[in-house]
């Protein structure tokens, strides 16, 4: 019975041990702030579909009675790309972040940081460059 006893012991150990290092190595929890320190981004394709629908109103002769901003309604797309540092126990890292995006218009401005900008993120404290920032 004691050899059945610590073979379910030890085969338990390896259980846990493998879904611990599995949430260490897929969930990133660690939360810290980091500064932009490259940036390369680009807002492009806007789309304004009130503008189109006023410009043709003019060319047809009719008078505009426009109430509300045209770019509410807009949409856009976005490439972003940057290269964020952090540091994690006094070691510093630096990490590249690039998506493409197609956003609101009027969201534009929250995800266009310059140089120098602090963002926060989370990051996995085994991989650190297993990261996600926080717009």
């Amino acid at each position: 019975m004691r050899k059945d006893l610590k073979a379910v012991l030890i085969t338990a150990g390896i259980f846990a041990a493998l879904i611990l290092i599995a949430v260490l190595l897929i969930v990133p929890f660690m939360r810290t702030t980091g500064t932009v320190v490259k940036n390369n981004s680009h807002l492009y394709n806007i789309n304004v579909p009130e503008i189109s629908a006023q410009v043709e109103a003019v060319q047809n002769g009719q008078q505009i009675t426009g109430t509300s901003d045209p770019l509410d309604s807009a949409t856009c797309e976005m490439s972003l790309d940057y290269t964020v540092r952090f540091y994690v126990l006094a070691k510093e890292y630096d990490v590249d972040y690039r998506a493409s995006l197609e956003i609101p218009y009027s969201e534009s401005s929250r995800y266009y940081l310059t140089e120098g900008s602090k963002i926060d993120l989370y990051y996995n404290p085994i991989f650190p460059s297993n990261f996600k920032l926080i717009f």
